[in-house]
């Protein structure tokens, strides 16, 4: 409690304020000025269960392929929407809000992390919060943000079960914080891993009691994740609440979409010569660690903080990438790497702390010109803003993400309630819970899609009129109808 309470006091030191009051702003600023708020497909499914908790309405959300119109949500975790309700419920905040009070909530409890870890160096990793992939992450609706928070629990309880050959109090941390990650992502069962390689280790070491508490654990953790799987299969009739076949791309195809998002992971800050600033970044770097070799500073502390943060890093690469090759999910991109990223480069932040400092390091001036740039850098629309402010003169020239949602309602004020929207907007998931967007994946005609969406139960079904569909991906049917009816917004079809 003394090192929590320490840790809120030293919050409010002018730099980490700073660093703190700029992220938040970023994060807002984007959300606000973005069309689409920073939400994404899954971020509106999120959004929607975390609507239904508010109601009253339980794990169910509208599903066409149910008889009774709903299903368990099971294709995520419940976790991370669980979370969104509690801080709608204490806030009062509309979901959407309410999911980004929770991103600076985690980042504020992660640079209290920091604090405890990183002492007086506590300002320069938190610059760590400006790596590209990782503002976007904590600026989007996605459960990687809470996943991340508990990653961190995870490392450190394993670290601190270690150094009291496992403590009561963080042998538990350890099991929570394993369960924690699991339920933000099913792809968190991969701690179960960590702790077993650290168990097997100490059984070398011969910490037989220790490894036994670790093995305990690691079990009670696939225990939980069994039944939980286990129920997804008696509500949806899949362990993931979908169909999850194999990879359609081939290994080659694989490989290169590897190999790119690891070249995007590389890019830490994106602006006019990322490749090159990535690259002088990197060599200063190894300059400044090859001068210092053999003059290491040992902290017990950060040094085996590095170590489980490497390791829980690297473990989550290979999950993760394993995952792809042999199931089929979006793409590899920045956000599904980004958790192994940032373990990675917490670890050689930690790693660094044992090094002689640079006097330079030490300038407060130098601190505030790094943060001003950077958050300079990501500052949204910055140049209609500054105008904005100036001279009172709105120079905007897209509609914000409150003005957006407006319309969305307005124009789709006179569709029924039970109704599915062909083409329809990701955000009528959230604004219009009796209403269900839908794409179409495949070649097939408005009446097949119309009868498969009916099949089951007697929805009313919509088309959003649009003028941008390939008849490469389209059946001619829906192009046609574009074209006739292309002075509408919406057409009802059944």
């Amino acid at each position: 409690m003394t090192i929590l309470l320490s840790s809120v006091k030293q919050l409010f030191n002018y730099k980490l304020l700073l660093l703190y009051l700029s992220l938040c702003s970023i994060i807002l600023l984007k959300t606000y000025f973005d069309l689409d708020g920073c939400l994404s497909p899954d971020s509106t499914y999120y959004l929607r269960l975390a609507k239904n908790l508010i109601a009253g309405e339980g794990f169910r959300i509208a599903d066409y392929n149910s008889s009774d119109g709903q299903s368990f949500f099971g294709i995520w975790p419940v976790g991370y929407p669980v979370m969104i309700f509690i801080i709608s419920k204490l806030t009062g905040l509309g979901v959407v809000w309410a999911s980004k009070v929770l991103n600076l909530l985690i980042i504020g409890i992660i640079l209290l992390l920091f604090k405890y870890i990183f002492k007086e160096n506590v300002y320069w990793a938190g610059l760590i919060f400006f790596v590209t992939s990782v503002i976007l992450v904590f600026s989007y609706t996605w459960s990687e943000g809470p996943f991340i928070l508990f990653l961190l629990f995870v490392s450190i309880s394993l670290y601190k079960c270690d150094e009291t050959s496992g403590k009561l109090l963080w042998i538990a941390g350890l099991f929570f914080s394993g369960i924690a990650l699991f339920m933000m992502r099913y792809i968190g069962l991969f701690s179960v891993g960590v702790i077993g390689l650290i168990a097997l280790v100490n059984l070398y070491r011969r910490r037989w009691l220790f490894s036994i508490k670790l093995l305990i654990i690691a079990s009670l953790q696939m225990i939980f994740a069994g039944l939980y799987l286990y129920h997804n299969i008696v509500s949806t009739g899949y362990l993931t609440g979908m169909p999850r076949d194999l990879p359609e791309e081939s290994n080659f195809e694989l490989l290169k979409q590897l190999l790119s998002a690891l070249k995007d992971e590389f890019l830490v800050i994106k602006c006019g010569m990322p490749l090159l600033i990535s690259l002088g970044l990197l060599l200063l770097l190894g300059i400044y660690l090859f001068k210092t070799r053999g003059k290491s500073h040992y902290n017990e502390k950060t040094d085996g903080l590095s170590k489980y943060f490497l390791l829980t890093g690297i473990v989550y690469f290979v999950a993760i990438i394993g995952a792809k090759w042999f199931s089929n999910f979006s793409p590899l991109d920045f956000r599904y790497l980004f958790p192994g990223t940032f373990m990675i480069i917490l670890s050689l932040v930690a790693y660094l702390q044992g090094k002689p400092s640079v006097k330079i390091m030490n300038s407060a001036i130098l601190y505030l010109i790094i943060l001003a740039l950077l958050s300079i850098h990501y500052i949204p629309q910055r140049s209609y803003i500054y105008k904005w402010v100036t001279t009172g003169i709105s120079y905007f020239q897209n509609p914000n993400y409150i003005e957006n949602t407006r319309m969305i309602l307005e124009k789709y004020k006179g569709v029924e309630p039970e109704s599915i929207v062909i083409f329809g907007s990701i955000h009528l998931r959230y604004l219009r819970e009796d209403i269900i967007p839908s794409d179409i994946y495949g070649k097939y005609s408005i009446e097949e899609m119309t009868n498969y969406f009916t099949q089951k139960k007697d929805w009313n079904v919509y088309v959003n009129i649009r003028d941008d569909l390939n008849p490469e991906f389209y059946h001619e049917s829906f192009i046609r109808f574009m074209e006739t009816n292309r002075d509408k917004l919406i057409v009802k079809v059944h």
